[in-house]
């Protein structure tokens, strides 16, 4: 294989003629998202020594405008083109291009793109249901295909929506289930019509695929993600590329390695080719390993573009910027950032940090007793979006991502602690001999509930009462989160409330660490999330109790059965006492136990 090397000098090798001349389909102009495309092609040009290569750039903002590009630069005599990022015009400057004029472009191939939206749905995100939108492209009914069999349970692709249907006929789509996440593939003019058009105002996170990007999104007051080539900003060691441009123009924003790297392969595939002829040019591109500034990649035929490394990116500020992996700190060029990007750890007295948790993580145990728990969405008791907003610990919709993962930590507390207090490890995983068989977990398949022999006792969270933190009713079970708000915590409201800034307290973009102001704000979040989630999780002990059989007992101070066990009790200490324990275990066993049957006693 022929290996590229972006980082070393080139003059050593003569060019075929001077000057060479390369040309770049972009938009040359500062309040354009190509800019960053545009100036990291020219970094590469300088780098050539004694002025050798000449860069040529053509406007393009649609597949027929570049594709006139393409001609124009073929007049203009290049010896090949550097297509932008975005596959929807790349496909066209490629084929405008055919065989006779060598074409450097870049792409995310579906499987790829899979894994690392998986990746951000499950890590990051800590959603499972997902509302595939697409055209009706071949390619997107193939990728839709793909999505259905890569993305990991409990992840599903529960909708599948053409991107041009109407807002009625959304609304109706939605009425029964609603989506916590999109992902968008289709071209460009479709999908600002769907997004201003059909979805509208409706604050959902929004992940695209490369193609569906244009620079109209840019003008939406809305923030996006997009899963795409890595920054060099995000990579561990630090290029001279990266020191220079961040030096010149600041963060190394979406497509500036793609122009660097772009240049600097097809000059090196025009010096290695017999002759300079296109197909030899073709054939050393095609066969080549980039050493760029994100790492060694290499060249994707079925893609027919080179596939980098992906991430994520979020439309901030009418600029794409890394998302995950975080930015790390610009250090001296080949040093490398450590594991501890940030110089402290947070503090465990007051919770596990963000993110030692998940919900999905909650499989229940098979033969036990399933304790199913959700936000509560019926007719009065659907309250927790006002006791968050009340406690400071909500944006009110403005940031989808925030408000969500608030929630996702302050259940995934609940069910981790409650665990605990039958026996099981944090994750809710039983011990073999030491765990009760009572199990909790929250993202269950529909047709695992409609088992007819599964036991299943609904937990739901949600709403008030006059005097209890929860109440239990036979098969099921609540916990009244806004008593539980204004008897507790409602003094403790956190302010200022959570605004956007926060989110990257909570989505792990933030190395605690590295900024003592932050870091206070950070602990003071999960103090507040913490504790709520601590009190839910005792309350939810107590009314799983009652479901158990236990009745209240007034001898132990500390005792999860004590009927004061929501008053303010530290989690830590509260306990099943013996007799308590004693029952649930003649009832329904331990861990390991045969299915049906208790243990012996």
């Amino acid at each position: 294989m022929i290996v590229f090397s972006l980082l070393l000098a080139v003059a050593a090798v003569p060019l075929p003629q001077e000057p060479l001349r390369i040309g770049v389909v972009a938009v040359d102009s500062p309040d354009s998202g190509d800019v960053h495309f545009v100036r990291g092609a020219r970094a590469a040009a300088a780098k050539m020594t004694d002025a050798k290569v000449e860069l040529l750039v053509e406007a393009a903002a649609t597949p027929a405008e570049a594709a006139a590009a393409v001609e124009k630069l073929r007049t203009a005599g290049v010896a090949g083109v550097i297509a932008p990022p975005n596959p929807w015009l790349a496909d066209a400057v490629r084929k405008a291009a055919g065989p006779k004029l060598p074409c450097v472009s870049f792409a995310a191939p579906p499987a790829a793109f899979a894994q690392v939206f998986d990746w951000l749905v499950a890590r990051t995100f800590c959603m499972t249901r997902v509302a595939f939108v697409r055209d009706q492209s071949q390619r997107a009914k193939d990728f839709g295909k793909l999505l259905g069999k890569d993305l990991k349970a409990p992840t599903v692709v529960m909708q599948d929506t053409d991107v041009a249907i109407t807002a009625k006929a959304l609304a109706k789509e939605w009425a029964e289930e609603r989506p916590e996440l999109l992902l968008i593939d289709a071209d460009p003019p479709a999908v600002l019509t769907f997004l201003t058009k059909a979805l509208g105002p409706e604050p959902l996170p929004i992940v695209l695929t490369p193609r569906s990007v244009s620079d109209g999104l840019r003008a939406l007051d809305r923030r996006l993600f997009v899963v795409h080539g890595q920054s060099p900003a995000t990579v561990a060691t630090t290029s001279a590329f990266r020191a220079e441009y961040e030096k010149q123009h600041g963060a190394v924003l979406l497509g500036a390695a793609e122009g660097f790297e772009g240049v600097g392969a097809l000059v090196r595939a025009r010096r290695s080719a017999a002759g300079g002829e296109a197909a030899a040019v073709n054939t050393a591109l095609a066969a080549a390993a980039l050493e760029g500034v994100r790492g060694r990649y290499g060249y994707d035929a079925s893609a027919a573009g080179f596939a980098p490394p992906l991430a994520v990116w979020a439309l901030v500020e009418k600029q794409w910027r890394p998302y995950v992996p975080a930015t790390t700190p610009l250090l001296e060029v080949g040093a490398s950032v450590g594991t501890d990007a940030g110089a402290g750890k947070p503090q465990t007295t007051i919770g596990e940090p963000f993110g030692t948790w998940r919900t999905r993580q909650f499989v229940p145990e098979e033969g036990a007793q399933w304790v199913i728990c959700s936000w509560a969405d019926d007719g009065g008791y659907a309250t927790i979006g006002d006791d968050l907003k009340q406690l400071g610990l909500s944006t009110g919709g403005a940031d989808p991502v925030l408000d969500h993962l608030v929630r996702e930590e302050i259940m995934v507390r609940a069910m981790a602690i409650a665990s605990t207090k039958f026996g099981r490890k944090e994750d809710g995983t039983g011990i073999e001999g030491k765990s009760l068989r009572i199990a909790f977990a929250m993202h269950v398949p529909g047709k695992e509930k409609e088992k007819r022999k599964l036991r299943i006792w609904p937990a739901r969270f949600g709403g008030d009462h006059e005097g209890a933190g929860g109440e239990a009713f036979g098969t099921f079970c609540r916990v009244y989160t806004t008593f539980i708000r204004r008897t507790i915590f409602q003094e403790h409201a956190l302010v200022p409330p959570l605004g956007a800034a926060d989110c990257e307290y909570l989505d792990g973009t933030y190395h605690f660490g590295s900024d003592l102001a932050k870091d206070k704000r950070s602990e003071l979040i999960r103090a507040l999330i913490n504790g709520y989630g601590g009190s839910m999780a005792l309350t939810l002990a107590h009314e799983v109790g009652h479901l158990a059989g236990l009745g209240h007992v007034t001898d132990d101070p500390v005792e999860i059965m004590n009927v004061n066990e929501g008053a303010g009790l530290d989690y830590r200490d509260a306990h099943f006492g013996a007799p308590s324990w004693a029952t649930m275990k003649a009832t329904y066993g331990l861990t390991g136990d045969k299915p049906g049957k208790p243990a012996k006693k």
